[in-house]
């Protein structure tokens, strides 16, 4: 059997949408926060089990995913005739805080290993959760 993400996606996308129509986006968002930080701790904890690797990116995919679709339907409301506009500021800027996030989380590995990758994602999830509860 093979897995592949983009299938995974695919059918958990309609659910997180349908949360988030139900629920606001906010919910979905402040939820896929939490569930990134149970990633990273995850990910810290079993450092060396191939197992928690794969637990702990699963649990991260469903929550970024998750919380993508339902900050792109934040932007969408915000003016439905500029979705094409809309669209592009928000994935250039999700591009950018990802590029960010990277060059500092490949410096925190050099400087404290696996384990300051892991504290520095938790880190960045727990502000994001924070920031999602103020919205």
């Amino acid at each position: 059997m093979r897995f592949e993400t983009r299938e995974f996606c695919e059918r958990h996308a309609p659910i997180a949408g349908g949360f988030a129509d139900g629920r606001g986006p906010a919910v979905v968002v402040s939820v896929g926060a939490g569930l990134v930080v149970l990633a990273f701790v995850i990910f810290g904890l079993w450092q060396d089990s191939i197992v928690g690797l794969v637990v702990g990116i699963l649990i991260m995919d469903l929550a970024v995913q998750s919380s993508q679709v339902a900050n792109q339907a934040r932007v969408y409301a915000l003016d439905p005739t500029a979705r094409s506009r809309l669209n592009t500021v928000f994935m250039a800027t999700m591009l950018a805080g990802g590029a960010v996030g990277a060059g500092i989380g490949g410096a925190a590995y050099a400087s404290w290993s696996w384990t300051g990758t892991c504290a520095f994602g938790a880190i960045s999830a727990v502000l994001a959760l924070l920031l999602s509860r103020k919205s």
